[in-house]
């Protein structure tokens, strides 16, 4: 599984070409699991992040594993030398994170249930 953090920015847009051809990262895109987006810092005052989150919904449905608001608990929490979640468990980022992390886990093949997560035995390889 590749997991691929793009910011909604102008740098990242470059690369979605790229992306829908499976050119990124010397052609491993696609293998195993495949690869998954994940928008970091968005901000939805910002036109542009609006119409990166638009365009990646729209062209990458599945691949999208979500997306990370800005938020300054994710840096006052670096700046700390902690996680976010134990800074401020009700960031905005931290239930984004939250969310991705529950994906990521049932893709690889784990049961999610209520913070405890197990293998699923019925998992096809």
């Amino acid at each position: 599984m590749q997991v691929v953090p793009l910011l909604a920015d102008a740098a990242s847009i470059s690369l979605f070409s790229q992306l829908m051809s499976g050119g990124l990262m010397d052609g491993l895109v696609g293998g195993g699991l495949g690869f998954y987006i994940i928008l970091n810092q968005i901000d939805n005052r910002i036109k542009l992040n609006r119409e990166v989150q638009d365009f990646c919904n729209l062209n990458f449905k599945e691949q999208l594993l979500g997306m990370i608001h800005r938020d300054t608990s994710v840096i006052e929490a670096a700046g700390q030398q902690m996680a976010v979640f134990d800074y401020n468990k009700n960031s905005a980022a931290a239930f984004d994170i939250e969310i991705i992390a529950k994906k990521v886990a049932q893709k690889l093949g784990f049961v999610v249930n209520k913070g405890t997560m197990t293998i699923n035995p019925l998992r096809k390889e």
